[in-house]
């Protein structure tokens, strides 16, 4: 297909079409090019929360994954441990054992688990709060400019 056939049949992209409506306004005293950088901070942000979070919920599952492993292992060895012929009462505190440290094992991955979780949303809020921040920023340095024209 020819290049510029291609290019007449295109959507425009997001940014393009808001770029094409705020420049439709013909809003007075507003510099459009400052409300589209604004706004290309504001997707690179999101983008980069995204991504965070995106990453964020990889490691937890992949954790998840590995924890599943090693609780498959462990269970694997008591069920061996347990069929060996014993006395009742060895039995019992094997089986005591076993409990005492399966509830151990779960809280402590239960609570890494909550942290990684944590980390993770606390990355991708820290990126939207400091792009909030600044766009407040570019917000008041516009309208104070403009007072100052």
């Amino acid at each position: 297909m020819d290049e510029t056939k291609k290019s007449e049949t295109e959507t425009p992209s997001p940014m393009d079409q808001f770029s094409t409506f705020i420049r439709g306004l013909k809003l007075p005293d507003i510099d459009v090019n400052d409300i589209l950088a604004s706004q290309k901070k504001n997707i690179e942000a999101f983008t980069k929360a995204m991504q965070a979070a995106t990453e964020g919920a990889g490691a937890v599952a992949r954790r998840q994954a590995e924890i599943l492993r090693t609780a498959l292992d462990q269970t694997t060895a008591m069920i061996r441990e347990l069929t060996v012929p014993g006395s009742p009462k060895e039995t019992a505190a094997k089986q005591a054992e076993f409990i005492k440290k399966a509830v151990e094992t779960a809280v402590a991955n239960a609570r890494e688990l909550a942290e990684m979780v944590q980390k993770s949303n606390k990355e991708a809020f820290d990126v939207i709060s400091r792009r909030t921040s600044e766009a407040l920023d570019e917000i008041r340095k516009t309208v104070l400019r403009k007072k100052a024209d």
